[in-house]
């Protein structure tokens, strides 16, 4: 039996940017692992972060399962790497179990003691500069070890959110009901999530972890029978970004982009970050060509105003006598801001 995902399934991941999955291990297993996991927390006092699965290793034969690792080895081929960032998510009950929030509030109550948050978010990565990737490239794992029922305030997920650069009005909000012991959400890692209120009389756990592609596809990873794209029969978000779905889809295949018709290089300014998508994904190769030209112009034209500010500042410090630097240097400041000029 084959492990491996269908076409259907990474349409859905494509477009969704998430897949709901249960590890094909025993039920005991997840029963032990909270058992371990609680006292670790909260008998131990440990703050275990990345270390937690070297406290509680059973966590391993979640991840090695093979659902799980079939599952990881479609999106992120058969080489992909266990990032050592791991974390456990801990949702304290609420004093105020009265007040219910929408499943889209951003930011409600969290418990006193909560390692959560409750407000909507993209995870940030080391370094923090680092650009983010429509194609799949990191994921993350949400595995809850122990029942989660909606009073105990699940991880929601805005649905498509993981092709947006930052997060907008709440879309596509996927606020689990029904998360029984053992569920896996396998996640892109761009996706918009939070935290939600725990109104129950127990403490939620959750296990995050993170994965990663180490090299480019050059095929299929997953039981591919249909190599032409097809839009999902089950697309959760509010738009449709059948360019960008297309060009990931045929980059997950190993394939070379395709030529697209062209598109409105006006909207690659819109604030809609859907019409963006369609735009940049729409834009033909005479297109791309001509924006590279003048992107490089751009950088030319901010590489060389910076240079001549530098230029002009040092030839100030070269010319100016020394006297004037000291009493500038010396001088009463009206603010607590330190003085920072010095010679050459």
């Amino acid at each position: 039996m084959s492990y491996l995902l269908n076409d259907d399934q990474v349409h859905d991941f494509i477009a969704n940017g998430f897949l709901r999955l249960e590890p094909d291990v025993a039920e005991t297993l997840h029963n032990n692992i909270a058992r371990d996991i609680e006292f670790a927390i909260e008998k131990e006092n440990g703050s275990y972060g990345n270390n937690i699965v070297s406290r509680v290793p059973a966590l391993w034969d979640i991840i090695r399962s093979r659902r799980i690792d079939g599952a990881l080895t479609s999106l992120l081929g058969p080489n992909y790497y266990v990032h050592p960032h791991r974390a456990i998510h801990i949702n304290r009950p609420v004093e105020d179990k009265t007040t219910i929030y929408p499943d889209d509030f951003d930011g409600p109550p969290m418990g006193k003691g909560s390692m959560a948050g409750s407000g909507w978010h993209q995870d940030a990565q080391s370094p923090l500069s680092r650009a983010r990737h429509h194609v799949p490239k990191f994921l993350i794992g949400f595995y809850f070890p122990h029942d989660a029922p909606p009073e105990m305030g699940p991880t929601r997920i805005q649905a498509g959110s993981h092709l947006f650069a930052q997060p907008v009005e709440p879309s596509g909000v996927i606020a689990p009901k029904d998360v029984k012991a053992g569920t896996f959400f396998l996640v892109h890692f761009d996706m918009v999530h939070a935290g939600f209120t725990n109104r129950s009389d127990f403490t939620r756990y959750m296990v995050k972890f993170v994965f990663t592609r180490v090299e480019s596809p050059k095929e299929p990873s997953w039981n591919c029978q249909n190599r032409n794209w097809k839009n999902p029969d089950r697309t959760i978000t509010n738009y449709t970004a059948e360019p960008a779905w297309k060009y990931i889809w045929n980059w997950m295949l190993g394939c070379s982009p395709i030529n697209q018709q062209g598109a409105d290089l006006i909207a690659l300014n819109s604030l809609n970050q859907a019409e963006r998508l369609e735009s940049i994904y729409s834009c033909n190769l005479d297109q791309i060509s001509v924006l590279a030209e003048q992107i490089s112009a751009l950088a030319a034209g901010i590489i060389t105003a910076v240079w001549l500010k530098t230029l002009t500042a040092i030839q100030f410090l070269e010319t100016t006598p020394g006297d004037i630097l000291d009493a500038g240097m010396n001088a009463p400041s009206c603010t607590t801001t330190p003085h920072t000029l010095s010679r050459p």
